[in-house]
């Protein structure tokens, strides 16, 4: 049996990124004598069938019926999920991308439809990869793009070929190709190297040995160049530690062995399936609960609880296939407690921040009762939030201070002027010092909402200072006005009417530097131009009377 005298190691991920479903799957099985890897990312927007498991699981049901190395048969395998997508296509039209490789511990053959991929990698450096049947691809091959450029290119998910097209489809099949020891192969969707170059993954064979680590370095890279949206992504990486070493066969007793084949595989066939995908899913069901739940803990550990809450429900549902019941339990505590904290921000958000702490205050009463696991984090993070809320509240009952000086200002503004600047100058104050509590938590909303607020209080403030100077204006010009006109009075009254008309003259220039002069400065004005008239024409007779005297 080749598989126990080799060695192979898969490590993969396969996550949904930004949306509710994984439309990708990526899934193994290794026989005795042959071993197959498959890679699909469904590309079909169907919301009842899973076109890329549908597919692949077609291809795991014909390779296991009839385990070959065949190329043929490889492609016969791929042509009947192609099929087979056609056949369930009812409500839309299932599509899928895929990558296959079939080995038989010592030689591989892969086979990709759409813009999955295959990468082989020896002593750290990249021996080839797979073409995508793309636009992008043709681009590349006929070196109107370089290969740096493809990956990034806008027409890299415009397929040429796919499973579940309507005619015309035609997978890539590979040759057979020669394993050797510490061989590695990468297995990807377009989720994922789209955001990763050839020299990540080189970088990453070099560093590293574990595939497991190898995994984890590169989806660390991946996740740290994610954009708003992150597409469904998937990658696997199968280190061929030990292959089989080929040695002379009995062709007789192969020959026999084909024979024996051909008469017991239809018989044992069902009941293989059955034992098989029983082992392999248990097996991966528990690998999986493991690095659904490692990985939650690093997003709890960021603070990102949405997506920590998606990796822990993952790793639930998972512990009932294998009947794991006290990690459910774990589990289903830690999802409870993040859907309330969800439930708090969501209040928060909203601006009910009486509510949001209350909630938060409970997850926290409720969190001193946990003792199944770590709840340290937890504590961190409700303690976090509550310090923050306070200062909210805080920031919003300064506001509200604020709000009503403002209010009283502008129904003081017609009365007394100095009391109204003044609750103009009280509101800046608080206005600023709200301003600057919402900066310091980061709330870019309510600090431009502030500084908005604040400079109406300003504005009010120099409007009323404004007014006031003007009005102390007014008052002064009325002052000397009256004085003048006083003088001119006194001045006519000895019938010195050339100084009163001065006087007058003077007054009256007084009166008119006023602005907006009201009914009552109208009046004076007039009142003044009478005594001017009234004056010159006294100083007028008086001029004619000596005259005539002169003239006696």
């Amino acid at each position: 049996m080749r598989k126990n005298s080799s060695e192979f190691i898969t490590a993969f991920t396969s996550e949904a990124g930004t949306f509710q479903t994984n439309r990708d799957f990526f899934a193994y099985v290794e026989l005795d004598d042959i071993a197959c890897y498959v890679v699909a990312d469904g590309i079909d927007s169907d919301e009842e069938i899973t076109s890329a498991e549908l597919a692949a699981n077609c291809i795991f049901e014909h390779v296991m019926k009839n385990p070959s190395m065949s190329r043929r048969k490889l492609k016969k395998c791929i042509m009947n999920a192609h099929r087979l997508l056609n056949e369930k296509s009812t409500n839309v039209r299932l599509k899928a991308s895929i990558a296959v490789v079939l080995t038989d511990y010592s030689n591989m053959i892969w086979a990709v439809a759409g813009n999955a991929r295959v990468y082989q990698f020896r002593k750290g450096s990249l021996v080839f990869r797979s073409k995508d049947q793309s636009v992008a691809q043709m681009l590349l091959d006929s070196k109107k793009i370089t290969e740096d450029e493809i990956n990034r290119h806008e027409e890299r998910n415009n397929l040429l070929n796919y499973l579940g097209q309507p005619r015309g489809f035609k997978p890539l099949v590979s040759k057979k190709i020669k394993l050797l020891d510490e061989d590695a192969l990468v297995m990807c969707t377009s989720g994922f190297w789209e955001k990763i170059s050839n020299i990540d993954l080189v970088d990453a064979f070099r560093e590293e040995e574990d595939p497991f680590n190898i995994v984890d370095n590169l989806e660390e890279i991946f996740l740290s160049r994610q954009s708003r949206v992150i597409n469904n992504y998937t990658l696997a990486v199968v280190l061929a530690k030990k292959v089989f070493k080929e040695e002379q066969k009995d062709i007789r007793k192969k020959q026999l062995v084909k024979r024996l084949a051909k008469v017991l595989v239809p018989v044992l066939i069902a009941g293989a399936i059955g034992i098989i995908y029983i082992q392999y899913n248990n097996a991966k069901a528990r690998n999986q609960i493991t690095e659904h739940f490692e990985e939650g803990q690093k997003y709890l550990e960021k603070g990102i609880l949405v997506d920590a809450q998606k990796s822990f429900s993952e790793a639930e549902k998972l512990t009932r296939t294998v009947k794991d019941k006290k990690k459910q339990e774990i589990l289903k505590g830690q999802i409870e407690i993040i859907e309330e904290i969800l439930k708090g921000d969501e209040l928060f958000k909203s601006g009910n921040y009486v509510e949001a702490r209350k909630t938060f205050n409970n997850v926290k009463s409720a969190l001193v009762y946990v003792n199944n696991f770590d709840k340290s984090i937890f504590e961190k993070l409700v303690n976090e939030r509550i310090d923050e809320i306070v200062q909210f509240i805080n920031i919003e009952d300064i506001v509200k201070q604020a709000d009503e000086l403002m209010k009283e200002a502008k129904e003081n503004t017609g009365g007394d002027m100095n009391a109204a600047k003044m609750k103009y100058e009280e509101a800046l104050e608080k206005y600023q010092e709200a301003k600057k509590l919402a900066e310091e938590v980061g709330d870019e909303k309510k600090t431009s909402e502030l500084e908005g607020k604040a400079e109406e209080a300003k504005q009010g403030s120099k409007e009323l200072g404004d007014q006031m100077a003007k009005k102390e204006n007014e008052a002064k010009l009325i002052e000397m006005a009256e004085k003048a006109e006083k003088e001119g009075d006194k001045h006519l009254k000895k019938e010195e009417y050339e100084k009163a008309i001065d006087e007058y003259k003077a007054s009256l220039q007084f009166y008119e530097r006023i602005e907006n002069q009201s009914v009552d400065i109208i009046e004076k004005i007039a009142d003044i131009e009478r005594k001017i008239r009234n004056a010159e024409r006294e100083m007028e007779k008086k001029q004619t009377e000596e005259e005539r005297k002169q003239d006696e």
